[in-house]
């Protein structure tokens, strides 16, 4: 079963009616209903992990189910207590038919544009709660042509992930549905 939630704080209102926490409620709510009924989740996602809810931990716990694996799509993979947003403030371009579609055609660009909303910038400021990654397998897409979290920035994320020990399968398919269809039938999967 696939599940797409939408985040609250996308209401595309400034200032945005809700905070990060929420959109986080958002998703642990729906993932540990999901867990707690014994459901082995695969979480594929651009931003939030499932801190917390890693099917390790809560074996450890005597709790059923949990996330078995994470599939990041060019995504911030933060080590614990980091955030995105730099102390100094900094952020990068707004454009985001650049940083997002790379590109696209102008017809998907159209598109995409009408459905965009706002996100919070305490995204980017929260320092993350939560290293599922280090207890999961892995598998990380790396994208040249997404300039949000540019191809440099992934691979510093990445070379952290590997001194702190840990291995992340990098790889770059054409398709997304080849990499879910690796990560369905991962070895690694418990």
């Amino acid at each position: 079963m696939v599940h797409c939630l939408y985040l609250p704080s996308c209401a595309n209102s400034s200032p945005p009616p809700v905070t990060y926490h929420d959109d986080v409620t958002v998703v642990r709510d729906l993932v540990t209903t999901l867990v707690n009924k014994g459901e082995r989740i695969l979480m594929i996602f651009y931003s939030y992990g499932g801190a917390g809810l890693d099917l390790p931990s809560r074996v450890v716990s005597n709790f059923p189910g949990g996330i078995i694996y994470l599939l990041y799509m060019s995504v911030y993979i933060q080590q614990l207590g980091r955030s995105i947003w730099d102390d100094n403030g900094s952020t990068f371009h707004v454009d985001s038919v650049q940083l997002f579609l790379g590109d696209c055609d102008e017809a998907r660009v159209a598109t995409v544009l009408s459905h965009q909303v706002r996100s919070l910038l305490s995204v980017f400021e929260t320092p993350s709660s939560g290293d599922s990654w280090r207890r999961l397998p892995v598998m990380y897409d790396t994208m040249t042509k997404d300039y949000s979290v540019s191809r440099v920035y992934q691979d510093i994320m990445l070379k952290y992930v590997k001194e702190g020990g840990w291995s992340v399968v990098i790889l770059r398919q054409e398709v997304m549905l080849v990499l879910v269809e690796k990560v369905v039938l991962d070895a690694r999967n418990p």
